[in-house]
């Protein structure tokens, strides 16, 4: 509601009709009107009013009483509120604005982080979950669901209003590449291949476009396959020198559709693990992200080095020399077994200690929760990198060597001096054993095949089953009603 009304004596220009089609039969309202007279209608027919002359303008006011009863009906911290937050608004946007961050291929925590202001994290934060003034900065105290707000604020944030005709098309900013609407658009594309989806959330501002999301995925392609080329040896960045490498190899079976079979795929994919607690930063990953840019309209992805492509025929193996097994002396020679001899005597004498003293479930008494509390509480991380999948099938001789060769290289290069290892499923160790009983390059002193842990459970449960066999065993485990659980 107005408090005054002012009006110009020369313009008489009437800006602020207001209350005057209530005077409409006395003053016809008109789009031009003599400001004097105006002013003495409204005087005359209005209780309360005042005028009062300040230069070449009029103000209009009501007396005292009645300006004090408008005072007590406006609020003047709502006006305040406002203030403030537009001015918290303007200071966070100008924050925004100059934050410039670029794609580094990383979607991981620190990375996101990184990429939004601090300021726009902690007033999110204390949105979301609270205020906290003691930790609510530190970045262990930044849940996901804060990133995902801000980084969503700061992809599709304008600097200038956008006019109420234009289409509501989000438009990223190149110096603003938010790693999360990068990750869902290449989350959804890798699993629909739609590029609908792709828009549809490019529209609703969760997503980087179709045409962004095809380059990015390009441009990281080239990217590690340069890496790759420029090592010499297709290894992925993830391992750390001079760190054990386990690799592994198996059937990948894709098949979407069991009707039609359409978009099936069934190769052979290798993939290399380490098991390190080493945390600080891996050179050889740093490298990879040094020179990585984005690169426009480029869709297609260079080939991989001919060494890791190229699998060279090869025949089933017929000339195999199987390794002589170990002599009886060897058999029988107790240094063997003095390891496994001294860690069941520490069972044995941790069971008699206990035995005197009342049993608590910290007492760990069994076999298994003795070895078990040896262990170490914490998991040690783990890199685990897969290679790019091939479209022959692990079952051929062919594909089986070339698994041994690729292994191999990266083994040599990653960690020089290290016996290659691969673990393999059954069907896959039977072949891979005749490659090795027939070729020296790959022999027994040269190269360790393994089972994996799963075929080596199986195969120790069949082996215990035939042991136990009409022994009577499982009808007494049936009747205890005694049954182990073991978390996988």
């Amino acid at each position: 509601m107005a408090a005054c009304l002012q009006s110009r004596p020369r313009d008489e220009i009437i800006k602020h009709p207001l209350r005057v089609n209530q005077l409409r039969g006395q003053f016809p309202l008109q789009a031009r009107a003599h400001s004097t007279h105006l002013k003495k209608r409204l005087l005359q027919n209005v209780p309360g009013l005042v005028a009062f002359n300040q230069g070449r303008e009029v103000y209009l006011s009501y007396d005292e009483e009645v300006a004090l009863t408008l005072k007590r009906q406006y609020n003047e911290e709502e006006d305040t509120e406002s203030i403030t937050m537009a001015r918290l608004a303007n200071s966070i946007r100008n924050d925004m604005f100059a934050t410039s961050v670029s794609f580094t291929g990383q979607f991981d925590h620190e990375t996101q982080i990184q990429s939004v202001p601090q300021r726009l994290l902690v007033l999110i934060n204390m949105i979301i979950n609270g205020p906290n003034i003691k930790d609510q900065a530190e970045p262990p105290n930044i849940t996901q669901p804060v990133l995902t707000v801000a980084q969503l604020l700061m992809g599709n944030a304008y600097k200038q209003r956008r006019k109420p005709k234009e289409p509501p098309t989000q438009i990223y900013v190149k110096n603003r590449q938010m790693p999360l609407p990068i990750y869902v658009g290449m989350k959804v594309h890798s699993l629909t291949r739609k590029r609908q989806l792709v828009d549809s959330l490019h529209e609703l501002g969760l997503s980087e476009s179709y045409d962004s999301i095809m380059d990015i995925k390009a441009s990281l392609g080239n990217n590690i396959i340069n890496h790759y080329s420029n090592e010499g040896v297709v290894c992925p960045p993830q391992l750390r020198t001079g760190k054990f490498v386990v690799g592994a190899a198996d059937n990948i079976d894709h098949n979407p559709s069991s009707t039609t079979s359409t978009g099936s795929f069934h190769g052979t994919g290798i993939s290399l693990f380490q098991n390190c607690a080493v945390t600080l930063p891996n050179p050889r990953e740093q490298r990879l992200w040094e020179t990585f840019q984005i690169e426009k309209q480029v869709k297609e992805i260079r080939a991989l080095p001919s060494s890791f492509t190229e699998v060279k025929p090869l025949l089933a193996p017929t000339n195999m020399t199987a390794p002589a097994g170990l002599s009886e002396d060897t058999q029988r020679n107790p240094m063997l077994l003095t390891s496994v001899v001294r860690e069941e005597k520490e069972w044995l004498d941790h069971v008699s200690d206990h035995l005197t003293q009342e049993i608590n479930k910290e007492s760990a008494l069994s076999w298994a929760a003795f070895h078990a509390s040896k262990y170490q509480n914490s998991m040690l991380p783990s890199v685990n990198s897969m290679l790019p999948l091939f479209q022959d099938e692990a079952s051929s001789f062919a594909m089986l060597r070339h698994c041994l060769v690729v292994v191999q290289a990266a083994i040599h290069h990653v960690n020089p001096g290290q016996t290659p290892v691969i673990c393999v499923d059954q069907p896959l160790f039977a072949k891979l054993k005749q490659i090795q009983w027939s070729d020296e390059t790959y022999s027994e002193d040269n190269f360790v095949i393994l089972f994996g842990g799963f075929h080596i459970e199986m195969t120790a449960l069949k082996v215990l089953g035939n042991l136990l066999q009409g022994s009577g065993w499982t009808e007494m485990v049936s009747k205890a009603k005694y049954i182990i659980c073991r978390d996988r």
